[in-house]
């Protein structure tokens, strides 16, 4: 049986109609229940605005059914205007313990994007729990000096910006704040000044930095577990793939580890 149910946005009435007759196929299976509840209540509101609107519901509101899906984890965007129903989580990343928050207090008054984290969240996956604490500020590069004068003057000790190798490993036997810079159009949360899961599959695979505080050997298993618990946007992960020249390498890599089909599987 062909577990995923995919379906578009583009003719709702038909759409659904198929969607509820595969339904019946997954109904049983006790974790996806409640998604294909929520979601045809969802589509039910989006037939309910066609009906009212006559077919003139603004893209807007459209756009915005459409991102509470994702949001909940109840569908993943495979490509444009192609969904699949999945029964994973969105990841969100937790600041509670990771000595973030005070770093973004001193950044509250700056006006343009960034993203903080603590190297310390990849312990969700590996074996060798990092131990030290490295804060990382991904900011674009024409801001990072600012980045660094903000914390400078509020004390702030042990920053590098844009560091090599070499420089990393000088320091390594402190807690550092690394300042580095942000790739365009990355998939972040702005809101929440982090990144997205797709941006972490992706920079796992492809950063140097990063891949000097967990061993490589590692990250099968790593993608492995992202995988198995988190619903991935396949077509904004494409796409960062393909603005960083990577995606025939990546896939060749999840190839390699029987890992091709594990993406938002079920």
């Amino acid at each position: 049986m062909n577990r995923n149910i995919y379906f578009s946005f583009y003719i709702l009435n038909n759409y659904v109609i198929i969607l509820l007759q595969n339904c019946q196929n997954v109904k049983k299976m006790a974790k996806m229940q409640k998604k294909v509840i929520a979601l045809k209540n969802y589509l039910s509101k989006i037939e309910l605005y066609e009906q009212n609107e006559k077919n003139t519901m603004s893209p807007r509101t459209k756009a915005l059914l459409i991102k509470k899906l994702i949001e909940k984890g109840i569908i993943a965007k495979v490509e444009n205007d192609k969904y699949k129903l999945v029964n994973k989580k969105k990841y969100h990343i937790y600041r509670d313990y990771d000595g973030t928050i005070e770093y973004i207090n001193l950044l509250n008054n700056v006006k343009f994007d960034y993203i903080i984290y603590n190297i310390t969240f990849l312990n969700e996956w590996l074996n060798q729990l990092i131990g030290k604490n490295t804060i990382f500020i991904e900011v674009d590069k024409k801001y990072m000096n600012s980045i660094y004068d903000i914390l400078l003057d509020n004390d702030c000790k042990n920053i590098l910006i844009n560091p090599s190798l070499e420089e990393i490993d000088k320091y390594s036997s402190s807690d550092l704040i690394i300042i580095k810079p942000l790739f365009t159009r990355s998939p972040i949360n702005r809101k929440e000044k982090s990144f997205e899961i797709e941006k972490v599959i992706v920079d796992l695979f492809a950063d140097n930095i990063l891949r000097k505080f967990y061993s490589t050997s590692e990250l099968p298993d790593i993608y492995r577990q992202i995988f198995k618990t988190y619903a991935i946007d396949e077509f904004s992960l494409n796409a960062y793939l393909s603005r960083r020249n990577l995606k025939d390498r990546f896939y060749e890599f999840l190839k390699n580890n029987n890992l091709e089909d594990k993406i938002n599987d079920w």
